[in-house]
């Protein structure tokens, strides 16, 4: 086995609580080949449904009634070649990779991991579990989506290297049709979190424009702190702004129902108004960093200011106490001369 695949076996009753400890909440997903159920793992602002089959399309319209759901009407593959590259926050294939060949599913898995930014979640059998459905037949949600249901690869964990692995050997116990499997088949939870990335804005950039601003101030450590910060927190809201726009826009375009050989030219639509946004948020984003660079500035002006009246101050504090000191010597000299003996001896001082 790979060293690079660490699988966590559980059995049936622990299985979905352990691959649901490792989803992230989401703003926006993506959820491939969900039929007429959508997944429950996460309740995000827009959930973005891939069908390719139309009954179980016209299903989820009816049934689901909610302005933050947007259904397309194609296949994985197409779907995903239409949006943006990082737009979404997770992608969800749930019972899905197992129904295309196996070279279409890696396809599906790399582009995936071009529109993720944040993560994807497959379950998948463990391995090839047969099942065979005709055109024409029911599906197991009664439907006419059957040719949709049949089994064409199978997976392990080992088609997954890097990413987590949460399995159970003993899941599948009946077919679609409610029909006992003996022995049981295995199913498990591949899930892996993708690495941020900042590559449409200029992190170099920002950070000159910062100590330009600041006019020669030397913040020191401040800068290094908070500026980092700063400029890493304002790349991914910018970048997540654009990508999350254009995402829904092309959703949106796509949900409406796209002509054969109408996707390439979705894509190129989508794709000029994705660099038109991120030249908006490049606008914003040099604003922010020289406003950031100017309030940083005015920091550091004050903290010199404050660090000149506190030395001002322990100047007056040393001046004071040299001058206690001074007054202290006279009064002891004062008190040992003999003018002060005699009249002590007199009774005239005490």
């Amino acid at each position: 086995m790979d060293k690079d695949i660490v699988i966590e076996w559980c059995d049936k009753e622990h299985f979905e609580t352990k691959a649901k400890q490792l989803i992230k909440p989401a703003s926006v997903i993506l959820d491939i080949g969900c039929g007429i159920r959508p997944q429950r793992f996460v309740v995000p602002d827009v959930a973005i449904c891939v069908e390719p089959y139309q009954e179980y399309v016209d299903y989820l319209k009816r049934s689901v009634d909610s302005a933050n759901i947007l259904v397309i009407p194609l296949g994985a593959l197409e779907a995903l070649k239409a949006l943006p590259d990082r737009s979404v926050d997770s992608i969800f294939m749930i019972d899905v990779i197992e129904h295309m060949p196996k070279s279409l599913g890696a396809r599906v898995i790399d582009e995936c991991k071009r529109v993720a930014r944040g993560q994807i979640i497959v379950f998948t059998p463990l391995g090839f579990m047969p099942q065979a459905v005709h055109a024409g037949e029911a599906d197991g949600w009664g439907l006419g989506g059957g040719e949709f249901q049949d089994h064409k690869s199978g997976w392990y964990p080992e088609d997954f290297s890097g990413w987590n692995i949460i399995g159970c050997k003993n899941l599948h116990v009946v077919d679609h049709k409610g029909v006992a499997i003996n022995p049981p088949y295995g199913g498990f939870y591949a899930i892996i979190n993708l690495p941020k990335r900042s590559d449409l804005f200029n992190r170099i950039y920002a950070e000159e424009a910062i100590k330009k601003s600041m006019f020669g101030t030397s913040a020191g450590e401040l800068f290094d702190e908070f500026s980092q910060s700063f400029v890493d927190r304002e790349i991914a809201l910018a970048n997540n702004r654009c990508a999350v726009k254009a995402c829904l826009i092309a959703a949106e375009q796509l949900s409406l129902g796209v002509a054969p050989g109408e996707v390439d030219r979705v894509f190129e639509r989508i794709k000029a108004k994705k660099y038109e946004l991120f030249n908006e948020e490049q606008s914003d984003f040099t604003r922010k960093v020289l406003a950031f660079g100017k309030a940083l500035q005015s920091f550091c002006e004050r903290e010199a200011e404050l660090s000149s009246r506190e030395a001002e101050l322990s100047s007056r504090e040393a001046e004071l106490s040299s001058r206690e000191a001074e007054l202290s010597s006279r009064i002891a000299a004062f008190n040992s001369s003999k003018s002060v003996k005699v009249l002590k001896a007199v009774g005239f001082l005490r």
